[in-house]
């Protein structure tokens, strides 16, 4: 279920945005520990303390590497311990999980590396209410996020 959180914006320092305030860590921290079942959060820029997986070499090393597996993908990204964050998984570049030949259900990936640790998502995909638009909303691919708690920032 996205909350009220989900619309907020928050400007990161050291990148250009619309307005030039601060990362508000707190805000993030707050919503890490709130009982939300899963933790995702969304940026358009990686944020400066976080380590990410380039999902597109990761899985086209899997794929090429060993012969890849739609069930085996969550293994492919194992969490990081952080001090500031806890537990992670940060992603990048993952236009790869909505190519058709891999079958994947990324609306389920979401959900699984969301559960027991933060997922931090980087892409200039849009959110509209529940629906994350990867590209823009024009474009017809999208993930339902209904039942998945996340913000935007």
């Amino acid at each position: 279920m996205a909350n009220e959180m989900a619309q907020t914006e928050i400007s990161l320092s050291g990148f250009h945005s619309n307005t030039e305030t601060a990362v508000d860590y707190s805000y993030v921290r707050s919503y890490l520990t709130s009982p939300a079942r899963n933790h995702v959060v969304f940026s358009r820029h990686q944020l400066p303390s976080v380590s990410y997986y380039d999902a597109g070499k990761v899985l086209a090393k899997a794929i090429q590497d060993r012969g890849f597996k739609p069930s085996t993908i969550e293994s492919l990204f194992p969490a990081i311990q952080s001090d500031e964050f806890g537990a992670y998984v940060a992603i990048k570049n993952i236009g790869i999980l909505f190519e058709s030949q891999l079958k994947l259900d990324v609306r389920h990936i979401l959900d699984s590396l969301s559960q027991n640790n933060a997922l931090y998502i980087c892409d200039t995909g849009t959110i509209e209410g529940e629906t994350f638009h990867f590209f823009s909303s024009d474009s017809g691919v999208k993930v339902n996020l209904s039942g998945i708690s996340f913000i935007t920032i």
